[in-house]
């Protein structure tokens, strides 16, 4: 199972919200992410279909970010923007949308990593 991002955002119904998740700790000196997938699964981390959010402009930070308090360089972050509905009782029915991030790098490896969403 991929490994659970510890921040959880808050999304209502019609919000707009940017999310970004730090890899420079998994990333090897000079390496950098060059590509970025960002798709909704359930609470068991399989894809879910026709789900109730919107996911676009995935790609790697091309600013220095801060998230978390940290300071990001450029191509260290996956970034997106989400926008969601309320929670309608489906696959994600107990209120958490959960967001799976995937990203390869310039070394050609792939990091995964699962960000979370309390609908509200």
């Amino acid at each position: 199972m991929p490994i659970e991002h510890s921040e959880t955002r808050t999304l209502s119904e019609g919000d707009v919200e940017f999310a970004a998740v730090n890899f420079t700790g998994q990333l090897d000196s000079g390496e950098t992410i060059s590509a970025v997938s960002v798709s909704e699964v359930d609470s068991s981390h399989d894809a879910v279909s026709g789900g109730d959010l919107t996911i676009s402009s995935a790609t790697a930070n091309d600013a220095t970010l801060v998230i978390e308090g940290e300071t990001v360089a450029i191509g260290k972050a996956a970034q997106w923007t989400v926008s969601g509905q309320l929670n309608d009782g489906g696959p994600n029915s107990d209120g958490t949308y959960r967001c799976k991030v995937t990203v390869t790098t310039s070394a050609s490896r792939t990091k995964v990593r699962v960000y979370r969403f309390k609908a509200e």
